[in-house]
């Protein structure tokens, strides 16, 4: 009986990282986490930045397949089980970083608890009326744990006080329109780039943080230091080791 051997593939020790924009603190301080952890590991790192397009998205993979890395790690554009199913038929093993899919090995915080604590904080901090500015579609998780705050203290989250950052929406007059009728006294910001730019209306008009409206953000990067505001941490030196 005629049997084929099949050679096990060489290790190229290069890890390719596809991330959706360099740009953002949030993700210099994930790509420094992952360099860190892939030279304790004696091995490089290939950084692609998918400009949150899919089919950058795509090309990168393809790059990765031609330079035959030994894995990827990637921040999705999508969740989708159609395209997840296309991304595990490569040769390579994909880990998802700071999102989760029972599809794929995933590493991330709980954004679910990660809004439900931003609800306790300004709940203690005696806020009653709050706003909230990100996507506000039923799966964005940290809207879904936000609202949960809310409602085991008796509050909600208004219709009208929540600003869908996918949207066609005006952001300067969500939130001047918000803090000058004093309609919410909080906003919860689902990332520190976007907390960043509500402080940026709120000083413009004269208004102070956390004075006349406290920003909570979400990342706890340099940006939130530096606006110094509240935000959640994501431990990145943790999800990059977890990761490896």
């Amino acid at each position: 009986q005629y049997v084929k051997r099949i050679k096990p593939r060489k290790k190229s020790d290069l890890i390719g990282v596809i991330l959706p924009n360099l740009s953002k603190p949030f993700y210099k301080t994930l790509l420094e986490a992952l360099e860190y952890e892939a030279r304790t590991h004696r091995r490089s790192i290939v950084v692609f930045n998918s400009r949150q397009k899919l089919a950058m998205e795509r090309a990168a993979f393809t790059e990765c397949r031609k330079m035959k890395v030994d894995g990827v790690f990637l921040v999705p554009h999508c969740l989708t089980r159609e395209y997840l199913s296309e991304v595990r038929k490569y040769n390579f093993r994909t880990v998802l970083l700071t999102r989760t899919s029972s599809m794929l090995p995933s590493v991330a915080v709980d954004h679910i608890e990660g809004g439900r604590q931003v609800a306790e904080h300004l709940i203690s901090s005696g806020h009653v009326n709050v706003g909230y500015v990100g996507p506000t579609k039923s799966s964005e998780e940290k809207l879904i744990g936000f609202r949960q705050g809310l409602q085991q203290a008796g509050l909600q989250l208004h219709v009208d006080l929540a600003f869908d950052t996918e949207g066609e929406g005006d952001l300067r007059r969500f939130v001047a329109d918000t803090a000058k009728r004093k309609r919410a006294t909080a906003i919860f910001c689902v990332n520190d780039v976007l907390a960043q730019e509500v402080v940026a209306i709120l000083r413009s008009d004269g208004m102070s943080v956390p004075k006349d409206m406290e920003v909570v953000g979400f990342d706890n990067s340099i940006v939130a230091s530096l606006l110094d505001i509240s935000s959640v941490s994501q431990p990145m030196k943790e999800i990059a080791h977890v990761g490896f």
